[in-house]
């Protein structure tokens, strides 16, 4: 009997575009998260423009393209728990975000 382990398994076609769906979300997600902080401490202290969520989706994934790291590609890492890790990510910087504005 063989035993699939995650070093051993390797995550289908469909299973990684199922993950887009969620993706494309977290993206939209991560925008707005940025969008939110960028008027909370950027603004004040800069005296800039808010930022709308659009620009904000743009200017993460042009920091993202930039700072993207394909030079070990991993198919042993489970999609889903990649996108949920973003997802916590993501929550716990508008949570830690929120307490900090409060202070100013």
């Amino acid at each position: 009997m063989t035993t699939v382990t995650a070093s051993t398994k390797s995550w289908g076609i469909g299973t990684s575009l199922a993950a887009l769906v969620p993706g494309f979300a977290l993206t939209a997600y991560k925008g707005w998260v940025l969008s939110v902080m960028w008027g909370w401490f950027i603004v004040p202290a800069l005296d800039v423009p808010r930022l709308g969520v659009i620009p904000a989706i743009g200017i993460s994934l042009l920091v993202s393209l930039l700072m993207a790291d394909f030079s070990r590609p991993r198919s042993d890492i489970n999609p889903w728990a990649v996108q949920f890790s973003r997802l916590m990510f993501y929550s716990m910087a508008i949570g830690f975000g929120w307490i900090v504005h409060l202070f100013m």
